[in-house]
């Protein structure tokens, strides 16, 4: 004892207590506590609930297991102690004895030694048994631990706020679970958020006095803490606020007294306390005792609380003070005690699953209750690599499931290729960029309630999480449905995602999270080689590779850190099975697997490179569920609500696997598995967001099961991707971590064989399938390199190696596919020798059994005859001969279990016996467009879906062929019947003639369509459209060209060659450059710019492999010429409707790829004039018959030429759609359908507003070394377009919707041509003026400085020095400034197009210097201009902030064309909310009974307009059981009568009735009450032969968004309700009364009176109201008071127009004025209108000089006339009651009257206003706009009026 310092504890009440110091030699006072625990001495020495206490522990040894080290958990909880740090919480320790010697295999330090280093004093060597038994005598005491004598004064710690001492100062926040937890930080212990972040949780800590009204949270939790209650008055004010919410709160220890005192109670000081670790208390709820863990010297007085609302939860077994308060009504309760224990029993922990059950419950029936008024929809913008239109199809999805929800829908996507974007899909839609600027301002604008992220992308997520961060959603009160921001930035950020899964024990590979290139290389030392990088928040695997040492591990992280600023260095699983799930939860946490796949490429290959096999094929029992089993624990931990796509890499030797990535998100894989499976996952996802659960949701495929199923394959499906990478130069064909492909086929068999050769037939007609194409069969083509580094060619390069003797098992051992796989390639290279061994030459002698099996296994028609030596047509005839054709599937979802009558998802196999479906509708045919790829995208989609909504519109029923999982068209509910199968001469004959079809529509299909048309028509087929003859006029390059000779339509000079000579005697006649070109190709492909006799030779030797036997076509090529695309559809050669578009760029550069304004900006009358002179003249010599697009050229010199023509639907016909508010496809439809000899009247055209621009998108930054220029080969994956005002505005808008950013720092200008400097100097001076430095390169640099521009010289690698390398260190190169990022943002590069040719030809070591100008910057992210016309565009457009762009929805720009419900199948109307209007007659109930049958979602309207009917109305219409409402309209008619008895007085020989009003009243109040509710379809009650009912042009003005249908003109649904006899009996049928007429007319009037009369057509008319001998004979006199001809006052009483029309008509009626007409036995009264009208005209004579007479005549005898006519609503009718408003304005006095049987006697006027100044008609209109009001026009709605 010699080596410590003695000590003493002195008890306030002089008690004093020797022993020896163990901790730091320092005094100290406090209240003196114990406690009774044997173990947990680090745990009780930090809790904050001893703060300021002397703390004695009463085991008999401490220290023994010593103190561990500071650490921190996976949520960055310390772990082991319960303070933040480890710090010690209490005064002094004083223990019996300490161990100095401690032993635990986590021990890092003794307890001394911890105690000094925290500066704590400890005692030993003490009786603490004494101690304890004194305090037990004398409750709580003060003390003080004495140490070397040094005395201290005495120190209630009570009297201290201490819970402001040890509470939080800061908000943290811990975990990342669904559920948000706010924890009030009272002193708290750390086990308790350890045991509530076991439960998946996101705790918010925040400090105790914290205003948590501003915070938004699940449930409320209270912590412990030290001290008296009292005094934190903050938090009580808090905690009182809460208590009035309905989240659920749990309070512990000092939680459960701030819940008293908020609630009324009071607490008070305990005389002991309780402080031991074992302490019974009794649960009043269960009656179960259990045993506590307590430190606590207050407690609650529960007697104070309020009477009724509290009950104890619990109470102490000893001495039955309250230990918990439980809440009656409302999820509130908490406990004394401490159940987190540590230390300390841990009975009681149970509590927190309780509390966070009780959390959850409260959020599931939050959100299940929320319904959002207005939806926001984020699109995914332009289709890029790795975001394609798989996003279309599943935005349409969500808004089709929105709208069925009746939800109101916002839909920001500048994406105007898309069916997502078409006007019926959505309420408003926004053509603007996807930045979170431009969302705001939609979001100010329309003030949605419920955004969704998950259905755009990785567009979309990255912007909704960026709205989320900086508060935009939360500032505008926007709720994000479905899976919360919180989780979506857990799997978007690869560290967070990692300690995420490794809270559930999930495996995850080794990885480190990382932010710099420094950060990169240490972390690899820890992973080790090889090692996969990965960019966070970027899609298809952008920034991504495998590195196998530092250099190329510094260079990926370099790139990868331009795209993303985190990456993430994982260890590399190549070569393990990569598996995916699609998963879906709703939020009562439901969960199903919908689909599992497997990727027939092991890891290292992207999933979107690799074939994808969906089900699994390789996977046991096992490992399925194993899989399956954690992708479910994996989704509900991370919280995600609707659907989410999980990867795993799979150990093929183990049960080992480690999860890749999680999508919260739909996905490329999310389309592929709905399209495989028939699961519509986006549109179950959306009723999932928006509070729905599965069990809730029909299964939209069967219609007889629930979504909560899991989907059931009898089939295969095969993705496989589609590449485009020889349309870039330079590119690397490697395909590894990052995705390349442009698009993906699926096919469907019912083996893997037959699987897998329709998908490789799908990805290129070109391929046969498993079969090596002659390209790969030569002996350069390296197939061992191909197959060691996967290619594009891959699959070829197996077959190849294959054919060439190579085993299964040596090709596992080179690339680890599985041998699976392999085997079942190999089985197909053994069939295909066998079959051409035996029956080659010999097709005749084939059995149909061996024939049988050939097509069973995938092989085609043209595969066979390349084996058999043999032709398509010839092995098609004998499969016909021997009956071996394929047979028809049903695609279920549940394999057969269930019926699916309504199922219309088909396949063909002939792995079969029988056809699932029957043959008995004659339908229409689409084909669809196939494959996305360069020139071939979203654009065919959108008019193919189109046409088919058209054709079912009109009642047709349609066929939709397609196999491209990404689209709308193969969507379950777009067609009657949709075959995935593929698009080919062979299983389109199959599939239609068993359909035997009414017509096929070809024109929608691409260029792969369009080249089969000759072939289906000689087949027999009935084709929709242009003659297929005509067609192959236009596309052979050679035909086209004399067409146009002959029509005298001009084009560049050409030649039809075959040999080198006659294209060098060409060019030399008109002069290089020009172009050479072979027919039938799409987007560009093998077309070149030939400068020189070199490029003509060099090109020729190539073509010649593309072209196949078709010539070569030369022209000559125009510089600096203005390129047109028009679009057009015709009927015979009639042009029913045309657009054209002017490019930006100069003609050279594709029209894929080309910028392009609608309207034209750069172009005079005469030239639009002779583009469509010329193209009517083409189109009327082809007889075109639908689309047709024709390119035109004006050169320089202003001579207008023709390039091409393709007579079919064009990649611009869903940009000029939308631009000029005309439905192309629908259009098309009426073409098709057309006779020749119907006269179609072509749509005029209107003076646009609005410019429309397109945009292209690139993908030059997935596709590593492609060179990014532009040319005649087309080179974008996508487009974008938008609208405005101006065209600078407009240009702008568009290349931030291309991700443009603006420049602030620098620009970067490099040019190869002089010329082109010079002339784009004066706009590079105008960014030098808006504060841009300008770098360039040092040829650049020269030509700017002559005209006076600072330009800084930043060398290229090739110029610098090869001597000193000091020197070369100091110069600016660009190639590191491009990386750095510090001096330029802009770069722009201008090349010699003149060199293209050999350009396009170069490899990376012989690329000019230019070309790594441009790839620099496309690989560090920097904005790459290379066409001059769009920097001098861009320029221009400086000085426009971005800010300063109009943010306006479509139908600003484009005002939406009327549309017509009529004539088709009602089944049409089953998404929509159909509104009736009604009367009280058969008719009507009818019409709601039939409709309701139907099973749509319909309300009843009824306009009241006056008498007494309503009073029995409703009541006659409940036995049907549909909803009415009954809306009051008569002050609206009543304000409407006045403008007809403002004209009345000008035309005495006609007098109106108010009925004449009502049908233009109804269009326009009623209509729109019904859009106000919800309808999106206005049906009519009118017959076929009835034309009052005509809600046509009521909708088109009032409502355009709304459908109009006519049940009656439904032939199917009221076929048998002709006459009133079977209305009746239908009626009575249904137990529904009908209405029987009889020969009393009942006439309600607008002022209240209901006229009875009998049957009056034989009385001549008109008669009076009343007989004069019935009047009074004492005269009545009556004041009219009028302001502005309107009557406000009558006989001293101010009046509105309904009262005005009352009091009038009753006062006239009794006196017998007015004239009534009769009509069908009606009685329609007019007697107040007379009576006011007569008033008015007195008024008149006074104010009117002759001319405002004569006007005022004209226009009121027009409003008569039209009145009577039916054509109120009509333009001139209401042009011409504006005018008479007009003339009217000032008409105000008070006419004074006598009325007297009958006679209207004139008394006096007063008051008038003095004669209004005198108006004459050109003040009104001009002499043009006044003719045009009495032009009436032919009444036909395609007169588009804007």
């Amino acid at each position: 004892m010699e080596h410590y310092a003695k000590a003493e504890l002195v008890l306030h009440g002089g008690e004093r207590f020797e022993g020896y110091s163990f901790g730091y030699e320092e005094s100290v006072a406090g209240e003196v506590v114990f406690a009774t625990g044997m173990v947990g001495y680090p745990e009780s020495l930090s809790d904050p609930s001893y703060h300021g206490q002397i703390l004695v522990l009463t085991s008999p040894m401490v220290g023994n297991y010593g103190v561990p080290r500071v650490e921190e958990d996976l949520f960055g909880v310390t772990k082991y102690f319960e303070s933040t740090d480890g710090q010690i919480h209490v005064s002094a320790v004083v223990v019996q004895e300490y161990c100095d010697q401690p032993d635990h295999w986590e021990m890092y330090e003794t307890l001394g030694t911890w105690l000094r280093k925290n500066k704590v004093p400890g005692m030993m060597m003490v009786d603490t048994r004494s101690i304890v038994l004194k305090l037990r005598d004398m409750g709580t005491a003060l003390g003080k631990v004495l140490v070397a004598g040094n005395d201290v004064p005495f120190m209630d710690p009570n009297t201290r706020n201490l819970v402001a001492e040890v509470s939080t100062k800061t908000r943290v926040t811990h975990g990342h679970g669904t559920l948000r937890i706010l924890v009030i930080d009272m002193g708290v212990k750390l086990n308790t958020l350890r045991c509530l972040l076991k439960h998946d949780v996101t705790l918010i800590v925040v400090p105790h006095d914290w205003d948590i009204t501003t915070e938004v949270y699940d449930g409320l939790f209270i912590t412990n803490g030290p001290g008296n209650p009292q005094m934190c008055t903050s938090t009580i004010r808090s905690v009182r606020w809460a208590l009035q919410q309905d989240k659920p709160i749990f309070g512990i220890c000092m939680g459960n007294q701030m819940l008293c005192l908020a609630a009324g109670g009071t607490t008070y000081k305990m005389k002991y306390g309780h402080r031991g670790q074992n302490q019974p208390c009794k649960c009043n709820i269960d009656g179960r005792v259990v045993i506590t863990t307590q430190n606590h010297g207050f407690a609650v007085d529960f007697k104070t609380l309020p009477p009724g609302e509290w009950e104890e939860y619990f109470t102490n077994s000893n001495d039955g003070s309250n230990e918990g308060l439980w809440h009656k009504t409302k999820p509130f309760c908490s406990v004394q005690f401490h159940p987190e224990g540590r230390c300390g029993p841990q009975d009681t922990e149970y509590l927190f699953s309780e509390y966070v059950c009780r959390v959850k419950e409260s959020k599931v029936r939050e959100v299940a209750k929320f319904k959002p008024r207005k939806v926001l929809v984020l699109g995914a913008g332009g289709i890029v690599i790795a975001q394609a239109g798989e996003f279309d199809y599943s935005g349409s999805q969500c808004l089709k499931s929105l709208r069925e929800e009746g939800m109101e829908t916002v839909l920001i996507n500048p994406n105007i290729a898309t069916v997502q974007t078409d006007d019926e899909m959505a309420d408003h839609i926004y053509f603007v960029p996807l930045t979170v600027e431009a969302v705001e301002r939609v979001i100010e604008k329309e003030r949605p309630d419920g955004i969704l992220l998950g259905w755009g992308g990785q567009t979309a997520l990255n912007c909704g999480v960026k709205l989320d961060e900086l508060g935009v959603l939360k500032k505008y009160n926007v709720q994000v449905l479905g899976t919360p921001v919180s989780v979506i930035a857990v799997t978007e950020d690869r560290e967070l995602f990692r300690d995420t899964l490794l809270q559930i024990n999930e495996q995850v590979a080794k990885s480190a999270a990382v932010m710099s290139v420094e950060e990169a290389v240490a972390a690899s030392k820890d992973i080790g080689f090889p090692m996969m990088v990965r960019a966070a928040y970027c899609l298809g695997g952008q920034g991504s590779g495998i590195v196998e040492n530092m250099e190329e591990l510094r260079h990926k992280v370099e790139v990868a850190l331009a795209a993303s600023p985190q990456v993430l260095l994982e260890e590399s699983v190549a070569g393990w099975k990569e598996i995916e799930y699609e998963v879906v939860r709703d939020i009562y946490d439901n969960c199903i697997t919908v689909c599992n796949m497997e990727n027939f490429d092991p890891m290292g290959v992207h999933t979107g490179e690799s074939i994808v096999v969906a089900p699994s094929q390789t996977l046991s029992n096992d490992e399925f569920h194993m899989l399956r089993s954690a992708s479910i624990k994996i989704i509900r931990h991370l919280g995600i609500v609707g659907e989410c796509n999980i990867q795993y890499g799979l150990d093929p030797f183990s049960h080992r696997y480690v999860v890749i990535e999680v999508n919260a998100r739909l996905s490329r894989s999310s389309a592929l598995a709905s399209k495989a499976t028939g699961y519509p996952l986006a549109h179950v996802a959306t009723k999932i967001a928006l509070g729905k659960g599965l069990f809730e949701i029909t299964n939209g495929v069967t219609k007889t099961t629930m979504a909560c199923f899991e989907p059931s394959m009898d089939y295969i499906a095969v993705k496989m991707p589609r590449w485009d990478l020889h349309k870039f130069n330079m590119v690397s064909e490697e395909i590894g971590s990052m995705m390349k492909s442009v698009g993906e086929v699926m096919s469907i068999g019912r083996t893997f064989e037959e699987a897998l050769q329709k998908a490789i037939r799908m990805v290129d007609p070109s391929y046969t399938g498993f079969s090596l194409p002659d390209r790969f069969a030569g002996v350069d083509f390296d197939y061992m390199e191909h197959i060691r580094h996967p290619t594009p060619y891959r699959l070829f390069a197996l077959c190849r190696a294959l054919l060439d003797g190579h085993s299964a098992e040596e090709l596992y051992q080179m690339t680890k596919i599985t041998r699976f796989f392999l085997y079942k390639l190999e089985k197909l290279v053994r069939l295909s020798k066998a079959t051409s061994t035996l029956y080659a030459n010999k097709l005749t002698e084939m059995p149909r059994e061996n024939l049988l099996n050939m097509k069973a296994h995938g092989f085609s028609d043209r595969q066979l005859a390349q084996l058999l030596n043999s032709t398509a047509a010839d092995v098609r005839a004998r499969r016909v001969e021997l009956n071996v054709m394929p047979l028809i599937k049903q695609i279920d979802t549940v394999a057969g279990e269930y019926p699916a009558a309504q199922c219309c998802y088909l396949y063909s196999t002939y792995n079969a016996q029988r056809d699932d479906v029957p043959f008995t509708e004659r339908m229409y045919a689409v084909l669809g467009c196939g494959v996305y790829r360069i020139g071939n995208s979203v654009e065919f989609d959108y008019g193919g879906v189109l046409v088919a909504r058209e054709l079912r519109r009109l009642g047709n029923k349609v066929i939709l062929i397609n196999y491209n999982p990404e689209t709308v068209s193969t969507d379950y509910d777009e067609c009657d019947r949709l075959y995935f199968d593929e698009v080919s001469e062979e299983t389109v004959l199959d599939i239609l003639t068993k359909e035997r079809v009414r017509g096929v529509v070809i024109s929608l299909g691409g260029q792969i369509v369009q080249n089969m048309a000759l072939s289906l028509k000689k087949s027999g087929l009935p084709i929709l459209g242009t003659d297929p003859a005509n067609i192959d006029m236009a596309e052979d390059r050679n035909k086209f060209s004399k067409m146009c000779d002959e029509l005298g339509v001009p084009q560049p000079e050409w030649i039809s060659a075959t040999s080198v000579e006659q294209v060098h005697e060409f060019c030399d006649t008109v002069g290089y450059p020009a172009l050479v070109r072979p027919s039938y190709v799409l987007s560009g492909s093998a077309m070149a710019v030939i400068a020189n006799k070199e490029d003509v030779t060099r090109y020729l030797k190539e073509a010649s492999f593309v072209s196949g036997e078709h010539p070569v076509v030369v022209s000559k090529y125009y510089e600096a010429a203005t390129e047109y695309d028009v679009d057009i559809v015709a009927h015979h050669g009639r042009v029913l409707c045309y657009a054209i578009c002017e490019h930006v760029e100069n003609a050279g550069v594709h029209s894929g790829d080309a910028t392009m304004f609608l309207p034209p900006q750069n172009t005079d009358k005469d030239t639009m004039k002779r583009i469509y002179d010329s193209v009517n003249r083409i189109a009327e010599k082809l007889d075109v018959v639908g689309p047709m697009n024709v390119q035109f050229l004006l050169t320089a010199e202003g001579q207008l030429r023709v390039i091409e023509a393709n007579v079919r639907s064009s990649r611009s016909v869903p940009f000029v759609s939308k631009t000029l508010g005309i439905s192309f496809p629908s259009v098309m439809v009426s073409a098709f359908l057309a006779r020749k000899d119907q006269n179609l009247v072509p749509i005029k055209r209107a003076k646009m507003t609005h410019i429309g621009c397109k945009a292209s998108m690139f993908s030059f930054n997935r596709l590593a070394g492609a060179d990014p220029i532009l040319g005649v080969e087309m080179a974008s994956t996508g487009e974008i377009g938008v609208f405005g005002r101006d065209k600078h505005e407009v240009f702008l808008k568009a290349m931030l919707c291309q991700n443009f950013k603006i420049p602030e720092k620098g620009v970067f200008f490099s040019s190869d041509v002089d010329s082109q400097t010079e002339a784009l100097c004066p706009y590079i001076q105008h960014l030098v003026r808006r504060g841009l430095k300008v770098y360039g390169t040092t040829k650049t640099a020269a030509v700017l400085h002559e005209y006076g521009i600072q330009c800084e010289v930043l060398l290229q690698r090739s110029e610098l020095p090869s001597g000193d390398a000091s020197e070369s260190n100091r110069l600016a190169v660009y190639d590191e400034e491009v990386a750095k990022k510090e001096k330029f943002d802009l770069v722009i590069q201008l090349r010699d197009k003149r060199r293209d040719f050999v350009l396009r030809r170069c490899t990376r070591e012989t690329a000019p210097p230019d070309y790594w100008v441009r790839r620099l910057a496309v690989d560090y992210n920097i904005p790459l201009l290379t066409e001059p016309s769009i920097v001098k565009m861009f320029c221009e457009c400086m000085d426009l902030p971005a800010s300063s762009i109009e943010i306006e929805p479509f139908r600003h720009y484009v005002p939406k064309i009327y549309h017509k419900v009529e004539n088709n199948n009602c089944a049409m109307l089953r998404c929509h909310k159909v509104g009736l209007m009604i009367t009280n007659n058969n008719d009507s109930k009818v019409l709601a009974l039939r409709l309701s049958q139907e099973g749509l979602n319909i309300t009843c309207f009824h306009a009241y307009l006056g008498g007494s009917d309503i009073d029995h109305f409703e009541q006659a219409f409940q036995s049907l059981n549909v909803p009415v409402e009954v809306v009051d309209l008569r002050s609206e008619i009543a304000n409407s009568a006045f403008d007809l008895i403002m004209c009345q007085s000008a035309d005495e020989r006609h007098n109106w009735h108010l009925s004449k009003l009502s049908w233009y009243i109804f269009g326009k109040y009623l209509i729109p009450v019904m859009r106000q509710r919800r309808m999106s379809v206005v049906a009519q009650t009118s017959k076929q032969n009835k034309k009052e009912a005509g809600f046509e042009k009521y909708v088109q003005s009032n409502c355009p968004e709304m459908g109009v249908y006519n049940a009656w003109r439904d032939a199917r649904l009221m076929e048998d309700f002709e006459t009133v006899a079977d209305q009746i009996s239908f009626l009575r049928k249904h137990g529904i009364k009908a209405t029987v007429k009889s020969n009393v007319q009942v006439h309600s009037s607008v002022c209240g009176s209901t006229y009875y009369g009998d049957d009056m057509r034989s009385l001549p008319a008109p008669s009076l109201v009343k007989p004069v001998r019935e009047c009074s004979v004492t005269p009545e006199f009556v004041s009219l008071t009028f302001r502005g001809a309107r009557c406000v006052n009558i006989n001293g009483i101010d009046v509105t127009p309904l009262l005005a029309l009352q009091m009038a008509n009753e006062i006239a009626g009794r006196n017998g004025v007015g004239i009534t007409r009769t009509r069908e036995g009606a009685m329609y009264e007019t007697p107040g209108m007379n009576l006011l009208s007569v008033g008015l005209q007195f008024l008149y004579d006074v104010s009117f000089d002759r001319c405002a007479a004569d006007l005022f005549r004209i226009y009121s005898r027009h409003v008569s006339q039209n009145i009577g006519a039916g054509q109120l609503s009509e333009k001139h009718t209401q042009s011409a009651i504006e005018a008479v408003r007009f003339l009217t304005s000032d008409v105000s006095g008070v006419v004074e009257l006598e009325l007297h049987q009958g006679e209207i006697i004139f008394l006096k006027l007063s008051h008038v206003q003095n004669p209004v100044d005198r108006r004459v008609a050109p003040q009104l209109v001009t002499e043009e706009e006044l003719e045009e009001v009495f032009q009436p026009g032919n009444g036909s709605f395609s007169d588009v009026q804007w």
